[in-house]
């Protein structure tokens, strides 16, 4: 039986012919025989003309555009496919997909780590930004945390070293209403959430809700 995996990119692939031919390179290199990787993006117009790092560097964006991966893994194990991998180390909605299908899903940050820790003492994780290089610390030390019952993690499995790039601002994208065109939102999200949904903004609205 050949083993069918999606391979679920956050970018495009559809306008990103060089990357996806570079994939198949990559991918023909690496992967055995038996096996065969379904190469996915997006949907088309996820980022309208926002670069993904721009739009997906706001919690909202974040939130707003990559939450068809849902949708995605679901397809992907409609399809047929045995296993997902999600081609992003921010790993979007990672738990939730896990939560709402039988086959496994799996993330380009978690197989790093486990290869890092599996054989070297000491690793380094290398981001674009700041902002990237303290997000990813954070998921480390959610990887690094010990589980119920379980004793404190060696601290080989922790990355020794972050590295940001330091790229200029002006290729991380703009702020406010510009943060808000980059992802096709015309007002503040607080508008666009109906009335009754609304989280509580005090104990006493709380209460009179319930």
């Amino acid at each position: 039986m050949t083993l069918r995996i999606w391979h679920q990119s956050m970018t495009e692939l559809t306008n990103q012919a060089a990357y996806t031919k570079a994939l198949e390179r990559h991918i023909a290199q690496v992967v055995d025989a038996d096996a065969m990787v379904d190469l996915h993006g997006v949907r088309p117009g996820t980022y309208g003309e926002a670069a993904p790092s721009q739009a997906l560097s706001y919690p909202f964006g974040f939130h707003t555009l990559l939450r068809q991966v849902l949708d995605l893994v679901l397809e992907a194990e409609e399809s047929g496919c045995h296993a997902v991998a999600l081609a992003s180390f921010a790993e979007p909605f990672l738990r939730e997909a896990r939560s709402i299908v039988d086959i496994p899903v799996v993330s380009m940050a978690e197989s790093s780590l486990l290869t890092a820790c599996s054989v070297a003492r000491r690793s380094a994780l290398v981001s674009v930004t700041k902002d990237r290089r303290d997000e990813r610390h954070g998921r480390c030390r959610g990887r690094a945390e010990p589980r119920r019952g379980a004793g404190p993690p060696p601290a080989a499995h922790r990355p020794a070293r972050r590295k940001a790039l330091g790229l200029p601002p002006s290729a991380r994208g703009a702020a406010g209403p510009a943060a808000r065109t980059a992802f096709g939102v015309s007002t503040p999200a607080a508008a666009r959430i109906p009335e009754s949904t609304r989280p509580a903004t005090s104990g006493h609205e709380l209460l009179r809700r319930t």
